[in-house]
Parts: structure tokens; sequence; C-alpha cells
């Protein structure tokens, strides 16, 4: 999903000293995925995560159409 949702960045960084890439943020987390993760991701599994005790959020790994 290419989209103004997302944004590749270098680093996490914290939305209390900055605006990019969003626009203003009032926190943020960082959630670490292993190569457990990534491999469910591949055989097409999402992946659940609890943001702050109050949201949820899916992850999940978007095919690339090469013609096939």
């Amino acid at each position: 999903m290419s989209d103004a949702r997302t944004a590749i960045v270098t680093r996490p960084f914290d939305p209390e000293t900055t605006e990019q890439p969003f626009g203003k943020r009032w926190g943020g987390d960082v959630f670490m995925l292993t190569e457990a993760h990534l491999a469910a991701l591949q055989a097409g599994k999402a992946i659940a995560l609890d943001v702050m005790n109050e949201y949820l959020c899916f992850v999940v790994l978007e095919k690339q159409n090469n013609g096939q």
C-alpha cells in the first residue's frame, strides 16, 4: 500500500519534536518484527499490533504484481 499513511524512515523518532512525515502526532510506539513475523507475512498472514493498549493496527504484506 503506497499512500499517505505509510512512510519508510531511517529510524524511529519522537513525534513530540517533529511533524515529519505525517504532521503533528501526540504519541508513537515501536514494534520489533522477528524473522517469524516476516515469514508469517510472506505466507499471507497478518500481524496484529496492540497500540498503546487502546488501538489495534494490522500489518499485511502487499504482494507486488509482476505480471505473473
